[in-house]
């Protein structure tokens, strides 16, 4: 499967971002703003997988520098993150709507144990 790509905006309140999906869909991800206390995943090239350990046991990203227990999982706001990502089905003024949906619909595509899939976050 080809790199996936979260392109970003920067607030001063949160990270947002559009996530092109395989199909050519589009799911939105919400993130802590980049200089709170947990700040977003800084932009780069990284690796994810299925997590069956983590607290939320959806994704965890891995080799983010300085920093462990990344996860991509469910949550509405930036203030319920600490440093991972939430998907979601959309953001509407900085608040997202059906994460579980979105999480779902991840994992009709990153949804394979034991396969590492390459994810970009950029500007």
């Amino acid at each position: 499967m080809d790199t996936m790509i979260i392109t970003r905006k920067y607030f001063n309140d949160r990270t947002e971002g559009e996530w092109i999906l395989p199909d050519g869909s589009v799911i939105y991800t919400i993130e802590r703003p980049e200089d709170s206390a947990n700040p977003c995943i800084p932009e780069g090239r990284y690796l994810f997988e299925r997590d069956l350990t983590g607290r939320h046991q959806w994704w965890k990203i891995l080799d983010v520098e300085g920093r462990t227990n990344i996860e991509i999982h469910p949550a509405n706001r930036a203030d319920q993150i600490l440093g991972c990502i939430a998907p979601n089905m959309e953001i509407i003024n900085g608040v997202g709507w059906n994460s579980v949906a979105a999480c779902k619909k991840l994992m009709e595509f990153y949804g394979e144990v034991g396969v590492k899939y390459t994810l970009e976050i950029r500007l």
